[in-house]
C-alpha cells in the first residue's frame, strides 16, 4: 500500500478518533443521576452514532445488544480500510466485544433470561451447558470452537482461544507491521489489561491502559496496527457506556462505581 493510501486511512482514524469522548466529558457525564439528562448531553457528543434508537426506556440488555451489533460493524468497516493482508485480521476484532458473554455461557450452568430472547446468543444459551463449547463450531464463533477443541492445545478458556486464532491471521510478509501487532498483542495478555479486583485499582488500571494505547495510536501512523488500536480503544469506550448506561438504568440508586457488583 502507497503513503498515500495510508494517509487516507489515517485521516479517517483520526476522524474517528477526534470523535472520542475526554476525561472533561466523562466527568460531565457521571455527574449526571437522570437517565434521560445522560442520554441527551451523550448525544451532544461525539457519542452520538453509538446511542441511536436509545431511550430511558430502552431495557439494559437491549442497550447492551446494540452496542455490540454496532462495534462488530465498526470493526468490519474499519477491516475493509486496511491493506488486504490485514483485513481478516483487523474483522476478527468484531467478536472481542463477545467473550465476556460467551464465556459467561461456556462457565455457568445458570443461563441468564435475556440471553434467550437475545439472536446471537439464544441458539447456545438454550443449550445445556455441557453441550455449548462443541454447539460453538455451529455458530459464527466457531474458529473459537475450533481452538478450544483442537488436540494438543492449552487453550482453556476464551481469551486464550481468541488470541490464539487471531495470530493465525497476520501476515507474515512485513516483519515490521507483524513486530507492531505483536507488541499490541503482548500488552493485551499482560493481567492489567483485564483490570483488577477493586473498583478504584480497576478504574486507575483500564485509564493506564487507555494512555497506552492512545500514545501507540498517535506513534504509529501509516501502519495497520494503527486501526486495531483503535478498535481496542473504542472497545474500552463503550465498555464504559455500557457501564453509565446500566447503572442509571438498572440501579439509578447506585453509585457508577460499584455497578458492576451490584449486577453480579
Amino acid at each position: 500500500m502507497t503513503r498515500g493510501q495510508y494517509d487516507y486511512i489515517q485521516a479517517r482514524l483520526q476522524a474517528r478518533h477526534g470523535q472520542r469522548p475526554d476525561t472533561a466529558l466523562w466527568q460531565r457525564l457521571g455527574a449526571l443521576r437522570d437517565l434521560p439528562l445522560f442520554l441527551q448531553t451523550a448525544r451532544a457528543s461525539g457519542l452520538r452514532p453509538w446511542l441511536e434508537g436509545f431511550t430511558p426506556e430502552t431495557s439494559a440488555h437491549r442497550m447492551e445488544q446494540l452496542l455490540r451489533q454496532r462495534f462488530r460493524a465498526e470493526a468490519e468497516h474499519v477491516a475493509r480500510w486496511q491493506p488486504r493482508p490485514w483485513q481478516a485480521a483487523t474483522a476478527w476484532l468484531a467478536h472481542w466485544i463477545d467473550l465476556p458473554a460467551l464465556g459467561g455461557l461456556l462457565r455457568d450452568e445458570h443461563t441468564p433470561e435475556w440471553m434467550l430472547s437475545d439472536p446471537d446468543f439464544a441458539p447456545l444459551a438454550e443449550l445445556p451447558r455441557s453441550a455449548r463449547a462443541e454447539a460453538l463450531l455451529h455458530t459464527r464463533w466457531a474458529e473459537l470452537g475450533k481452538e478450544l477443541h483442537a488436540p494438543g492445545r492449552s487453550h482453556t478458556n476464551l481469551r486464550d482461544a481468541w488470541f490464539a486464532h487471531w495470530r493465525k491471521l497476520w501476515p507474515r510478509d512485513d516483519r515490521r507491521a507483524f513486530a507492531q501487532v505483536e507488541q499490541l498483542a503482548e500488552a493485551l495478555q499482560r493481567p492489567q489489561a483485564g483490570g483488577a479486583s477493586t473498583p478504584a485499582q480497576d478504574a486507575a488500571l483500564r485509564a493506564h491502559w487507555g494512555d497506552w494505547l492512545n500514545y501507540r495510536f498517535r506513534q504509529m501512523p501509516r501502519a495497520p496496527v494503527t486501526s486495531l488500536l483503535h478498535l481496542f480503544m473504542l472497545a474500552q469506550d463503550l465498555e464504559r457506556l455500557r457501564g453509565e448506561l446500566l447503572q442509571r438504568r438498572l440501579f439509578p440508586s447506585v453509585g457508577t462505581e460499584n455497578v458492576h457488583e451490584s449486577a453480579a
